[in-house]
């Protein structure tokens, strides 16, 4: 889905960007791609109620692979750390199955929108 937010860049640049949800057994994940210069630059990932351990997961998740990405590590190789992660919870999305929340952020990361 085409997102028409903007969120400031570390340039402070708007930044185009596209957000994705997912309903899982433990609830919906929302995850949103930011791109700079058509290059994917940082991942905000949101899910459950403020203070639940599944939201402090998703924002630092996000944080971390947002650092792994502004230090020049390609999204391939970040989703081949997440891609086949399970969980007793696996879902099917737009035809396809994902084993967790991990394995469908995996895809994001390499999908070119």
């Amino acid at each position: 889905m085409k997102n028409l937010m903007t969120y400031p860049s570390k340039d402070s640049i708007a930044q185009e960007s596209d957000t994705h949800m997912i309903h899982l057994g433990c609830g919906s994940l929302w995850i949103t791609r930011c791109f700079e210069d058509d290059k994917l630059d940082h991942i905000l990932i949101s899910g459950g109620k403020g203070g639940e351990c599944r939201a402090l997961i998703g924002r630092t998740v996000g944080q971390l692979i947002t650092a792994l990405l502004r230090c020049g590590i390609e999204p391939s190789t970040v989703s081949a750390m997440l891609a086949g992660s399970c969980c007793p919870e696996g879902t099917w999305h737009d035809g396809k199955h994902y084993e967790s929340c991990m394995d469908y952020l995996s895809s994001l990361l390499t999908d070119r929108r």
